[in-house]
């Protein structure tokens, strides 16, 4: 009697850790909430004040060269081409991606890029 129970734990413990790993990006959510899950997902929330205002969001995504072709817009709607856009992808190359996997891909580049920032903050010129 006692396998069974600890089977289907550890079934469950495994299903819920491969959710909790990825994060689910879903086209048709607000701007707002997309910029704000790109800034969590990168591990970008420092580079917020701590009396963070909506706009402070796109501000931070901005500086980072990440925006969609029509500008942030708190009421706009994130669609599939924006995010195409914010790659510098064309549409041929993300043939067979779906949402999710593109966003992905932007986290890592929002990831990569801040990573350059960061090196490039640090950087002092040697004394001749």
């Amino acid at each position: 009697m006692l396998r069974p129970i600890l089977l289907i734990c550890s079934v469950f413990m495994f299903l819920t850790s491969l959710y909790a790993e990825e994060t689910k990006f879903m086209e048709g959510v607000s701007h707002l909430d997309f910029a704000k899950l790109l800034l969590k997902e990168a591990n970008l929330e420092s580079l917020l004040s701590s009396s963070t205002a909506e706009e402070d969001y796109f501000k931070v995504l901005r500086e980072l060269g990440i925006e969609p072709s029509q500008g942030w817009d708190k009421d706009g709607i994130i669609r599939l081409e924006d995010v195409v856009y914010m790659l510098g992808f064309s549409k041929e190359e993300v043939e067979g991606l779906n949402f999710n996997e593109l966003s992905q891909q932007l986290v890592s580049l929002l990831k990569e890029i801040s990573s350059i920032n960061s090196e490039e903050s640090y950087y002092l010129p040697e004394e001749e």
